[in-house]
């Protein structure tokens, strides 16, 4: 048998509780901040008459950029060539 009292388990529980109650706060807090990031970017993208699935995408590189310190790279222009020439060679077949 294991040699714990019952206060010391209600302890535990008790502490444990709080954790939770501040993981709540927390995601309601993402949320709320998730939910301002999103307004911000369609605002912007409405003044600028800008798609928003566009910036969203910006956002996304900026954030790799700037905060992963990935260095611009050649090989990662050169792909999304391929994919622009790729996807607009589809849409010229498309459109004929």
């Amino acid at each position: 048998m294991v040699d714990i009292s019952a206060l010391e388990l209600m302890g535990l529980f008790e502490s444990l509780d709080e954790n939770e109650d501040k993981i709540d706060t927390h995601k309601e807090t993402i949320k709320m901040l998730k939910a301002d990031t999103k307004a911000q970017i369609k605002a912007f993208a409405e003044s600028k008459e800008a798609k928003i699935e566009d910036i969203n995408d910006s956002y996304k590189y900026y954030q790799k950029r700037h905060h992963k310190g990935e260095a611009a790279n050649e090989d990662f222009f050169t792909l999304c060539a391929l994919i622009d020439n790729a996807t607009e060679a589809e849409n010229e077949d498309e459109s004929e």
